[in-house]
């Protein structure tokens, strides 16, 4: 009986926390960035897609100065609050934690906040652009 009762709490405050975190929707969908100079001798790209019921899909490409570059993919949970955007990716299990800023529809620009990576860069930042699909890309050129 005990064990039921503790396998119904630990259900429950499982299903309250995940139902719990809040999502700024405006970050939903996919999204593209890259960034050169904020690592020395790193360039990054990546494309992400992120889906309203908090998940997300990472490619994720690391090019060194003079080298070849190397892909990740990764899948995870997003969410905001406060202010804070996070992302807990399941292939490492960190959670990186950055100060969001709408700038406008199409860009979003990312601060860190905290994260368990060594960024060489206590000023970290890159702007997210969203990527236009089918329909919405051929308006656009109209």
């Amino acid at each position: 009986m005990k064990k039921l009762i503790l396998l119904n709490f630990i259900w429950f405050s499982i299903f309250s926390y995940t139902q719990t975190k809040e999502r700024d929707n405006r970050l939903v969908g996919s999204w593209q960035g890259s960034e050169k100079g904020n690592q020395e001798g790193v360039s990054k790209y990546w494309v992400q897609q992120r889906y309203n019921d908090g998940t997300f899909l990472l490619l994720f490409v690391a090019v060194p100065d003079g080298e070849e570059g190397s892909a990740v993919v990764d899948k995870g949970e997003w969410w905001t609050e406060d202010g804070k955007f996070y992302e807990l990716h399941y292939n490492t299990k960190f959670i990186d934690t950055y100060f969001y800023e709408i700038l406008d529809d199409q860009h979003v620009k990312f601060r860190l906040v905290q994260s368990s990576r060594d960024f060489n860069n206590s000023e970290y930042e890159f702007i997210d652009t969203k990527l236009i699909h089918g329909l919405d890309y051929q308006n656009s050129l109209d």
